[in-house]
């Protein structure tokens, strides 16, 4: 699963850090570094950011490692990818606004702390139950981590500096997508010690372990301006209408979509009006909101998101099935799998580069020339695996993934 673009991102870092209205305190303010740091605080935020991302490829690779191990079904293996990007999203909001609160510094360094940790239980995992508990932690990890990278970047530098940044940021995401398919797909076809997948989770110990400890000898303190609330009521009533949501489409085939299923579905709509009525009301209040629901007035917020949505549900579900595909529907090995779906990573890492100099010529065309691109490599893909469809061994990928008994080794 490919977890996050700037652009989206930077979206909702944003729309949790309003600008401080009378009665409230302000974000929390970074001590400006010297010349020589700043550049290594950077260096932290993009380690980071290769830890999130990288960790979610890894495990699309790991999938029909998981089910043959651990002798589980699709929809449990399943539920380790998904159970990652569900708390994700389900905190992201809160851990901009945590971050805000009570100073970025710490919030990404408390994030490490818990991500790096999850890792370490999840290639050490006897069973599902412990491995998908880790992952879920990992998620709220990435959710405390991801938002800060932006403001950090935000706060840290100006111009053209702060365009190179992000610009880098980008990159980074690409190398994170391309590294996390290759060593992922080499350590699990190696199956060194005989630990299949474990290995492919635990080469991320060390790193966020080094990113940790230089993010505490460089980031400079945070200078808060003063305390306020964090929306609990509102993370809560988020959080709820994105289970009913999300969970559903998880276990629903398993469940042979039951009337439930289809119950959760309806209940959501309803919660996430009260969640917006009840962000208005604190608005109302004076209060800050977990997301002022006066942002999706405003023509480009509300379109950004559509956008970004529909970019996360295509990318994500491309990232997680084509793995699947390539590893139990044509019968690749992990690595091959992943040099497979290299080249995404490579043509997201080029364009990062070229992108922030585009953008001062072009506007808000790039992102049209970048959703045309985007739809003609979808439909170039589909019409690549439609011609070589009779090729394809349908009924195996069909048993293998779908049925409740798993493949044993």
């Amino acid at each position: 699963m490919t977890l996050s673009a700037p652009g989206p991102a930077r979206a909702a870092a944003g729309a949790v850090a309003p600008p401080a209205a009378a009665g409230t305190s302000a974000p929390p303010v970074l001590a400006a570094p010297a010349d020589r740091t700043r550049w290594f605080v950077l260096g932290v935020g993009l380690i980071c950011t290769f830890l999130v991302v990288g960790g979610a490829s890894i495990a699309n690779l790991a999938m029909p490692s998981l089910q043959q191990t651990l002798h589980v079904g699709f929809g449990t293996a399943q539920f380790v990818v998904a159970g990652y990007g569900l708390v994700y999203a389900v905190f992201l909001i809160t851990g901009g606004r945590l971050g805000d609160v009570s100073g970025r510094r710490r919030v990404l360094l408390g994030g490490l702390v818990l991500f790096t940790a999850a890792v370490l239980v999840s290639g050490l995992a006897p069973n599902a139950p412990v491995l998908i508990g880790a992952r879920l932690v990992q998620g709220f990890g990435a959710a405390l981590i991801y938002p800060q990278i932006l403001s950090i970047i935000q706060d840290t530098f100006e111009g053209k500096e702060r365009n190179f940044a992000l610009g880098l940021f980008g990159a980074t995401i690409g190398v994170a997508i391309v590294a996390g398919q290759l060593i992922g797909g080499a350590l699990i076809q190696l199956d060194l010690g005989g630990l299949a997948w474990r290995p492919a989770f635990l080469v991320l110990v060390p790193i966020g372990a080094a990113a940790l400890v230089t993010g505490a000898r460089v980031m400079a303190p945070d200078r808060p301006a003063g305390h306020d609330h964090i929306d609990l009521a509102g993370t809560g009533l988020l959080g709820t209408s994105l289970l009913l949501l999300v969970l559903p489409l998880l276990i629903g085939p398993g469940a042979g979509w039951a009337w439930w299923t289809w119950a959760m579905f309806m209940v959501a709509i309803p919660m996430f009006a009260l969640f917006v009525r009840y962000e208005g009301s604190l608005v109302r209040r004076g209060r800050t909101p977990l997301l002022r629901p006066s942002l999706f007035r405003q023509r480009a917020f509300a379109v950004g998101t559509v956008i970004g949505v529909l970019y996360f549900i295509t990318i994500v579900g491309l990232a997680v099935y084509t793995s699947l595909t390539f590893q139990v529907g044509l019968g690749l090995d992990p690595l091959q799998s992943g040099l497979a779906f290299a080249p995404v990573g490579v043509a997201f890492f080029l364009s990062s580069l070229v992108v922030p100099r585009l953008v001062p010529r072009l506007g808000r065309a790039v992102l049209t020339i970048g959703h045309v691109l985007l739809l003609g490599g979808l439909l170039s893909a589909w019409f690549t695996a439609h011609l070589a469809g009779r090729g394809c061994p349908r009924g195996a990928w069909r048993f293998r993934c779908c049925s409740s008994a798993p493949r044993r080794a």
